[in-house]
């Protein structure tokens, strides 16, 4: 869906009931907040959003549109839960079998009602969007850990309303953003402010929170719009995704992410562009904390396998080339009767790590521990 003039963003951080308070927000094309507040029913929401869904319109929800899976949680609940634990940033998991999801839950009969699209890449001028401001609010304001200022054990008055306000000066710093949010001229906005920093309980932080997270929502599907080559689809069209942003080297991670089992894309078409980027430093250090079978040194990526027999070594080599051939990225390998030493680097890049070497290094793994192959990795070294 191209962005026009006419499009409008909307948020909406669904509460899973209708006994509680959802918040609305919309954001303007060029990122100038427009409105945000409460609504509490599914009616007095549709009241909202139709007059405002009319025309060319991305709805972002956060809450679950696509639900499918009887139990456990879906692949995208998963795969944020991967993309940033570090963070701390994992999503509730969401099932048929819990209450209100029998039908796909609130969300999707809101985006039914409002005849929305679900389909996030279908092209359709009137869209609505999975989002998660936890994980988001990671990416853009590339924080080491989440806001803590939800309403949870332990988290006193002084604390969530240090934490909600570090969220609004946040935001308000995405005015110089590549994707500008520009909320710091908006009344409403500087209210909210206000009452945040002389809230007397919890209970009058806990008033305006959702509405602050819709306007993260809003903003995210205009980033999502905007900004493709650094936003994130996880999780499956069929299963359920949730859209986010991801920092530079969150993107030029998917590749292994995909590899370790969790399904997630660029929207994008930049990912060939972000799958050859020399990897930084700190991106290095950070996938060998998952790699631990691995260590880095010269521009290189070493492993060594132990096996129990010399024809255990021949196996993991010929399953090493065939996983090479698949991803088109090709690793020295030097077997040495029950040992096998693997190397890999990106040569056309002049000799530097890229996702394409964590990816490579995924596959291997799976395949080493499916083999019962031990990882030997004092031993690793470049191959002779």
């Amino acid at each position: 869906m191209p962005v026009t003039r006419t499009t409008r963003f909307l948020g909406v951080d669904l509460a899973w009931g209708q006994r509680h308070r959802s918040g609305v927000a919309e954001v303007t094309p060029d990122g100038a907040l427009v409105e945000f507040g409460e609504r509490t029913t599914d009616d007095e929401l549709i009241d909202w959003l139709g007059p405002r869904c009319e025309g060319p319109v991305v709805v972002a929800f956060d809450a679950p549109l696509v639900v499918v899976n009887p139990t456990g949680s879906r692949p995208a609940e998963q795969t944020v839960g991967h993309l940033f634990r570090r963070q701390h940033a994992g999503c509730h998991p969401t099932n048929l079998g819990r209450p209100g999801f029998a039908d796909g839950g609130r969300a999707a009969r809101l985006a039914r009602r409002l005849g929305l699209d679900t389909d996030p890449r279908a092209g359709g001028d009137r869209t609505a969007l999975e989002v998660y401001p936890h994980a988001a609010l990671v990416a853009l304001l590339e924080l080491d850990l989440i806001l803590r200022y939800k309403d949870r054990p332990g988290r006193d008055l002084t604390f969530r309303r240090s934490e909600m306000l570090r969220l609004m000066d946040g935001l308000e710093s995405l005015a110089a953003a590549a994707v500008p949010l520009r909320v710091a001229a908006d009344p409403r906005w500087q209210e909210v402010r206000a009452a945040v920093t002389a809230a007397p309980t919890k209970a009058a932080l806990s008033r305006v929170e959702d509405s602050i997270d819709a306007v993260v929502c809003a903003y995210v599907g205009l980033h999502a719009r905007r900004r493709p080559e650094r936003t994130a689809l996880c999780g499956t069209l069929t299963d359920g995704y949730i859209v986010s942003p991801v920092t530079a080297e969150m993107a030029a991670r998917l590749p292994a992410v995909r590899a370790a089992g969790h399904p997630a894309v660029l929207w994008g078409r930049g990912e060939t562009e972000v799958m050859t980027d020399p990897l930084t430093p700190a991106a290095v250090d950070e996938a060998l904390t998952d790699l631990t079978e691995w260590r880095g040194a010269d521009g290189m990526l070493l492993a060594a396998y132990a096996a129990d027999t010399a024809a255990d070594a021949l196996a993991l080599v010929a399953a090493i080339g065939q996983v090479a051939e698949e991803l088109n990225h090709h690793p020295d390998v030097d077997w040495r009767y029950d040992r096998v030493f693997v190397a890999t680097t990106s040569h056309d890049v002049g000799r530097q790590l890229t996702a394409r070497d964590l990816a490579l290094a995924e596959r291997i793994t799976a395949l080493a521990r499916a083999a019962a192959v031990t990882a030997v990795p004092d031993e690793a070294r470049p191959g002779a």
